[in-house]
C-alpha cells in the first residue's frame, strides 16, 4: 500500500509542477504581447512567478503529507 500512495504522491507533484509551468510560461507570453492586448505594464511578469509557484507548492504539500520528506523538484529522489 505505501508504494501506492508513494507513486499517488509523485504524480500528484508531477501534475502541480506541469501546471505552474505551464501558467507561467501562459502568462510570460501574455507579458510580451501586452502592448498588442492593451494590459499595463510588467503585471504579468511579476504574477507569473506567483502563479507557478503555488500549484507546484501544492502538489510538493500533499506528496510531502502522503509520503514524508522529499526534494522539491519532482524528478529528484
Amino acid at each position: 500500500m505505501s508504494s501506492f500512495i508513494e507513486r499517488l504522491g509523485l504524480v500528484i507533484h508531477w501534475f502541480g509542477f506541469l501546471v505552474g509551468a505551464f501558467f507561467f510560461l501562459t502568462l510570460m507570453i501574455v507579458g510580451f504581447m501586452s502592448n498588442e492586448t492593451g494590459l499595463q505594464g510588467a503585471a504579468p511578469f511579476f504574477t507569473a512567478p506567483v502563479f507557478a509557484l503555488v500549484p507546484w507548492g501544492i502538489g510538493w504539500l500533499i506528496r510531502y503529507i502522503a509520503v514524508g520528506k522529499v526534494k522539491s523538484l519532482p524528478w529528484e529522489k
